[in-house]
């Protein structure tokens, strides 16, 4: 049983087909074509357009269905204060400083650890968390981003500088837990994993036969299907099925740690009728045949 997309990855499609018109629009008449290929998906750790030339890469595009969330790090409760946790992807720099640093004032401190709620948003220096933003894509070859609060209508392609940011987005970080990610199925966990994972498609009209792939243990669906966030967990969310394509999943064992994550946030700040910043992707892409 098929799921329809999530609206960031119909606006991603939609995104990416407009970069792909455009590139074509700027290799008519070249002997070396600029191409769009497109890498997004569930993977944040990789752009989510990247524009080549020649099969060298010159530098990405975001898509941001606004809002979204544009990047985060992990942090420690050591009990006295939260610190950098050492299992981040991104480096520790002045921004991120900064950003422990007020949270971890002893009144901002005490209110965080004593708080009923999970979400405790980060009021500060709002410089800090567009330089964050700015630094975390520049690092992916970020030149642009292309935001929207419409899945098909307009476009607004904006520049990757602290200014445009400023101008453009609403930046907000927020402080709550997060699970930790996944891993490879134990050999101990495969009976259960199997007949619980057996019972859950079923109860969506599907099955499945199981093989293994080295360490991976592979579901290969009876029906193709896509599945939303949720419908990947079973087990009382101890497992999860993680897509390699529509008819195979691979079979993975949640972990167990919820430390914090400091998760920043862009949201589009106007309200437009028509495509904007068209003309900047443009330019950008014929300084490519130049020098």
């Amino acid at each position: 049983m098929a799921v329809e997309k999530e609206n960031w990855e119909k606006f991603e499609e939609s995104a990416f087909n407009y970069v792909v018109g455009l590139c074509e629009e700027v290799s008519t008449g070249k002997k070396v074509p600029i191409i769009a290929k497109r890498f997004g998906g569930h993977n944040s750790t990789k752009p989510d357009i990247v524009i080549t030339k020649g099969g060298k890469e010159e530098f990405s595009i975001e898509t941001k269905f606004s809002p979204a969330q544009s990047g985060q790090f992990s942090v420690i409760d050591t009990g006295e204060e939260f610190v950098f946790s050492q299992g981040n992807k991104t480096s520790m720099d002045r921004n991120t400083k900064n950003i422990l640093d007020f949270i971890n004032v002893k009144s901002r401190y005490e209110t965080i650890k004593n708080s009923e709620s999970n979400n405790y948003y980060i009021n500060c220096d709002p410089n800090d968390l567009r330089e964050w933003v700015t630094n975390h894509y520049q690092k992916k070859n970020c030149k642009f981003i292309i935001t929207s609060k419409q899945i098909e209508g307009y476009k607004a392609i904006i520049p990757l500088t602290l200014a445009d940011l400023a101008a453009n987005f609403v930046i907000k970080a927020c402080l709550r837990p997060k699970r930790s990610g996944s891993s490879t199925l134990p050999q101990c966990d495969l009976a259960v994993a199997q007949a619980a994972l057996e019972a859950h498609l079923r109860s969506m009209g599907n099955s499945f036969t199981t093989s293994q792939d080295g360490k991976r243990t592979i579901a290969t669906l009876g029906v193709p299907s896509k599945f939303k966030r949720e419908q990947k967990l079973f087990c009382n969310d101890t497992y999860v099925i993680s897509r390699k394509s529509d008819s195979i999943y691979e079979i993975r064992k949640r972990g167990t740690t919820n430390n914090k994550n400091v998760i920043f946030e862009l949201t589009y700040d106007k309200d437009l009728e028509q495509d904007e910043g068209r003309d900047l992707l443009k330019a950008e892409l014929e300084n490519l045949y130049k020098g």
